[in-house]
């Protein structure tokens, strides 16, 4: 197993609640936002071994193990990176419906909010809001009503909204989420900077579409606390 490879692994399973980043090995492929080259060798191998653990550890484990829902983002991640956009949704879709059928509700939680997230990147905003609520209402079933992961599932989904530029809607579901987090002693500071960058986003968005209405003021005013 190569080195790329072999740091993929233990990144995915040291951050077991958030999907990880693909590697960015050196060499021949040009990034999309223009930044250092990746080596599609290097991808392919990563995603060889990804492929190799997802099916151990699902072997090892059983399919209720939190770790088979790393294991598949894991390998999302490296599809992703080489623009395999099809088998990235592919995987989703039918590893959520294996967990459904097969796994608890955190499973298929955990790898709904993966694929929302990923399809907001995708720039499939609309979808991704359906796939967030639909973690949102398995986050109330399978965690407790004060859990900061529901506020920051219920984030997201203001995102989806905002990105599809329905502002109104998403205005109270980001306010609500972020004074939650800000509120909440378990959750991390990365959840908390996420829930108001959400916010300065929002205002400044609906600023563009209706100028004149004091938007700006109300990005600027949650801006200062990044």
């Amino acid at each position: 197993m190569n080195r790329t490879a072999t740091v993929l692994i233990l990144m995915a399973f040291a951050h077991p609640w958030r999907p990880v980043q693909a590697i960015r090995p050196r060499a021949q492929v040009n990034e999309p936002d223009g930044g250092a080259p990746q080596s599609e060798g290097g991808l392919k191998e990563a995603e060889r071994v990804s492929r190799d653990e997802l099916a151990r550890v699902r072997r090892a484990l059983g399919e209720g193990d939190p770790r088979v829902a790393d294991a598949v983002i894991a390998l999302a991640s490296n599809l992703e990176a080489e623009r395999r956009s099809k088998t990235v949704e592919d995987l989703f879709r039918f590893e959520i419906d294996a967990s459904r059928k097969n796994a608890g509700k955190d499973n298929t939680r955990v790898l709904s909010i993966a694929f929302a997230e990923w399809l907001l990147r995708a720039r499939r905003p609309a979808v991704a809001e359906l796939i967030a609520r639909g973690a949102l209402d398995l986050g109330r079933q399978s965690l407790g009503a004060g859990d900061w992961r529901l506020s920051d599932t219920r984030s997201l989904t203001g995102e989806a909204l905002l990105a599809q530029k329905k502002f109104a809607q998403a205005e109270p579901l980001l306010l609500e989420a972020q004074e939650d987090l800000a509120g909440s002693a378990e959750a991390p500071a990365d959840a908390r900077k996420r829930a108001v960058r959400r916010l300065v986003d929002l205002y400044e968005a609906w600023e563009r579409a209706s100028p004149g209405q004091g938007k700006m003021a109300e990005a600027a005013r949650w801006k200062a606390r990044l």
